[in-house]
């Protein structure tokens, strides 16, 4: 995968999320530093398909890692920035973003154990489904 013309490797985890808070954070400082200055963010809809694409590739029936919320805060710091999002992109960023919520099992379901997978507890899941839900919100 390429982020903004540099070759990203994100099958790690960590790097994935390191990525994604990166960008979330040179987002929400861009858009606290140039707010009346008129600052274009030629970059901004890549940026927000990259993180529809992380999203996209998470497991649609179980949520074992904070990627779904981290990537709607960073898109939620994204979507303020000019250029503004045409009707058509705002639709598809909240599609996915709700439909990856809601394509979940309730939180009470406890997700089977594969030989990749560690099974988290019950406290770190609703964490999880709580960090997810708010950040659903938010978009």
């Amino acid at each position: 995968m390429q982020v903004l013309g540099i070759k990203v490797e994100t099958k790690d985890l960590t790097m994935k999320l390191s990525l994604i808070q990166s960008i979330g954070l040179i987002a929400k400082a861009v858009g606290e530093c140039v707010k009346k200055q008129g600052y274009v963010f030629t970059r901004k809809q890549e940026l927000i398909s990259i993180m529809l694409d992380f999203i996209k590739a998470e497991a649609a029936d179980s949520l074992r890692t904070p990627v779904r919320p981290l990537v709607m805060s960073t898109c939620a710091n994204l979507i303020p920035l000019d250029p503004p999002l045409t009707e058509n992109d705002a639709f598809d960023l909240l599609k996915v973003c709700v439909n990856s919520v809601f394509s979940l099992p309730p939180e009470t379901h406890t997700p089977e154990r594969t030989k990749d997978d560690d099974v988290l507890d019950p406290k770190q899941r609703q964490t999880l489904y709580t960090d997810t839900l708010d950040r659903c919100s938010s978009c």
